[in-house]
């Protein structure tokens, strides 16, 4: 919903009404969504899950690295943050 509220104020005036309304209904529903882990807390599960596996280095192991922490901790995690951090790391 994020994404959506991001491209009407993208469209300025026509799209602005929109984007309020999709802010509003983001701020009533957080209130029951699990929170999320920061990238900081993210980018430590990523860095000891990598070690762990021994896989540093390695760009063709990013599934297995992503795969193995959001089956452990994806509740926690936004997996688009998870994503691109262990590809950046592993090269």
């Amino acid at each position: 919903m994020t994404k959506s509220r991001d491209e009407y104020r993208e469209l300025g005036g026509r799209g602005e009404e929109m984007a309020e309304q999709l802010s509003y209904e983001i701020d009533f529903l957080s209130r029951w969504l699990p929170s999320k882990l920061g990238e900081d807390e993210t980018a430590k599960i990523v860095d000891a899950t990598i070690d762990e596996l021994g896989l540093s280095g390695d760009p063709g192991a990013a599934g297995r690295v992503i795969g193995a922490i959001m089956k452990s901790r994806g509740n926690d995690l936004d997996g688009a943050v998870v994503n691109r951090l262990v590809r950046e790391r592993l090269g």
